[in-house]
């Protein structure tokens, strides 16, 4: 009897290492940047590579994720220690293309300097998302299961060749997932205290990232190193700074649905081989849309740059 009843507080204990939850559970304030990565320049946190099965580089303001090899994913591990108790983390990512169904492209958070630990957040090209945590060398499925690869479907996520903004929010072992500002998922895990981040890219895929922000709650951080650019070493809590940071990135994401939009349009209007002349008008405004807004982040980029320096 004695031992039934330890095995079952022992089960109760191991499961409740890990617990989903449907509503969210970080309500931090996060109004401290650590790093701000626009892909303008090479920064030395990101790997860059040329051969047979990869293609990693940065260029015009985007980094591109190109795996060649068609049989297993490619995981970049950041150049950058980041150990802050609690923390938000907002990207934009995208799947530009895939030879096949595989095609996915994720972020890793949380992943322990010895490869036993860790997150690994993808999305695919089926509108699909899996969450899985590295146990002991192997994976262990946090979202569906064995049988479907941990893959759930989910109307959040945007087609073929559009940005997806993800955020991740951590804060006393709770995580929140947000994905296209809609809160995709939450989770309770007790393992770990920090770790580094990086992107995951799947067998046969070419992704882009756009951006990458880091921010924490002010008062509570503790080192952080990292070679990077001018913005990327430098840790304010100005709110002038946080403001410009957060208007880039609505700036950045509204660019990124305006051209999505731009391009599907100029798709129908090639499909019909006739440009209805309200179509045209149509293109032409989002295309000075566009050219506006770059300038506007243009000019807020400048700002954000003087305010750091």
């Amino acid at each position: 009897m004695y031992k039934l009843l330890f095995l079952l507080m022992f089960t109760a204990v191991a499961l409740s290492k890990l617990t989903p939850v449907q509503a969210q559970t970080v309500n931090e304030k996060f109004d401290r940047l650590d790093l701000s990565e626009n892909f303008d320049t090479s920064s030395g946190i990101w790997t860059f590579m040329s051969n047979s099965e990869n293609l990693f580089l940065v260029q015009e303001g985007e980094y591109i994720l190109n795996r060649k090899a068609p049989e297993k994913p490619y995981a970049i591990i950041a150049n950058y220690d980041y150990n802050q108790p609690a923390f938000k983390m907002i990207t934009s990512l995208k799947i530009e293309k895939a030879n096949d169904q595989n095609g996915s492209v994720g972020v890793m958070f949380m992943a322990q300097n010895d490869g036993n630990g860790g997150f690994i957040f993808e999305i695919n090209t089926l509108k699909q998302f899996r969450l899985r945590q590295i146990v002991a060398g192997s994976y262990r499925y946090l979202t569906g299961d064995a049988k479907s690869g941990g893959w759930v479907k989910s109307n959040f996520i945007n087609n073929l060749n559009v940005y997806n903004l993800l955020e991740l929010r951590f804060s006393q072992r709770n995580y929140d997932i947000y994905l296209n500002n809609n809160l995709l998922m939450s989770f309770t895990e007790i393992a770990y205290k920090s770790g580094r981040f990086g992107y995951i890219v799947g067998p046969g895929s070419r992704a882009k990232i756009d951006f990458l922000y880091l921010f924490s709650a002010s008062g509570k951080s503790e080192s952080t190193a990292g070679s990077s650019n001018n913005n990327n070493n430098q840790q304010e809590g100005s709110p002038d700074v946080i403001q410009l940071a957060e208007s880039i990135i609505k700036l950045k994401t509204q660019i990124n649905k305006l051209q999505a939009e731009n391009e599907e349009l100029t798709r129908n209007l090639e499909s019909v081989k006739s440009a209805d002349q309200e179509d045209e008008n149509e293109r032409k405004l989002k295309d000075k849309t566009i050219t506006d807004l770059q300038k506007q982040m243009t000019k807020k980029e400048a700002s954000f740059d003087s305010l750091l320096k």
